[in-house]
């Protein structure tokens, strides 16, 4: 039974806390929480996490319910639904986190007094079902879904603890890093998978373009997000002309920008496979995760001077 909890992905899930954690503290330093709560705000940081953490997790487990005919094909030695779950106890465990998600949420809504937090919650289960069910075949259109769903959580944080315009200006530059980072990935994710995804019908960007166009529009999104990832660096700097701030940013951008000159080049070489592209978007999204915590070392020193 241990082994079948892979389908959640436990890794990914502490990914996620970690980052969520990160910017919650980032903004308990520097931006306060304006909000009255009927518990401490840790807790509350506490709870906000876990729900996060279960919508995630029930997202794993549908898609992966939909995905057993492709899996077999892509992923056979990963594939759990039909192996180490049925298919019953699948969507028995995903009713399961389902209810764990909008319980918890209510929860959350009664301590703070948050009222679209749960009406969010819910609806995001639902837009992850419909990616499931219907949009993981189609073009484009389920990569963008992932990709803004992937950064909703990030602006829900500001929207639950009210932090404040550093806060916000943070949170703009993680999620508009963050969607383009994870837009690409999916992509990536669809050139991998083909060979699968071409039995069930699918009509995904990889299926569609073929590896050569592919591999040129992955190139064309990885420049953007490159001259992207620019221009925030001077916003940010503009909107904080200190030395300190600039420190604080250099580096982890510089680190982003440089992985995706690398992947630029690796790709118009045709050297580099998705699985390995893949990893090194991982990469980037983990210096972006980390950049938070950076950034408090950096606002500590400021609070100290």
């Amino acid at each position: 039974m241990l082994s079948a909890l892979r389908i959640v992905r436990p890794w990914n899930l502490a990914f996620l806390a970690f980052a969520l954690l990160g910017l919650l503290l980032l903004g308990f330093q520097v931006g306060g929480a304006q909000f009255d709560a009927r518990v401490p705000h840790f807790w509350v940081g506490v709870l906000f996490v876990y729900v996060i953490c279960s919508v995630t997790a029930s997202g794993y487990v549908i898609n992966d319910y939909f995905d057993v005919k492709t899996d077999a094909i892509n992923k056979p030695e990963k594939q759990i639904v039909g192996k180490l779950l049925t298919a019953k106890d699948t969507r028995l465990l995903y009713m399961a986190l389902l209810l764990d998600a909008i319980f918890f949420s209510s929860l959350l809504f009664w301590f703070t007094g948050k009222f679209w937090f749960t009406p969010i919650v819910f609806l995001t289960q639902i837009l992850l079902f419909i990616y499931a069910k219907y949009l993981k075949k189609s073009f484009l259109l389920g990569n963008l879904l992932v990709a803004i769903l992937t950064i909703v959580p990030y602006w829900l944080v500001v929207y639950v603890f009210e932090f404040g315009f550093v806060v916000q200006i943070i949170v703009a530059i993680l999620t508009i890093s963050g969607f383009m980072l994870n837009f690409i990935r999916e992509v990536v994710k669809d050139w991998e998978d083909v060979k699968g995804d071409e039995t069930i019908g699918a009509q995904t960007v990889a299926i569609r373009l073929g590896e050569n166009r592919t591999r040129k529009l992955i190139v064309r999104l990885l420049i953007t997000s490159r001259l992207i990832h620019l221009l925030l660096l001077g916003v940010y700097i503009f909107v904080n002309p200190n030395i300190w701030y600039m420190l604080g940013l250099f580096w982890p951008f510089l680190m982003v920008i440089v992985f995706e000159t690398l992947l630029i080049r690796k790709l118009k070489q045709s050297i580099w496979l998705p699985k390995k592209i893949s990893k090194t978007l991982k990469l980037n999204m983990f210096i972006g995760v980390l950049w938070m915590y950076y950034l408090m070392l950096i606002f500590n020193f400021l609070f100290q001077k």
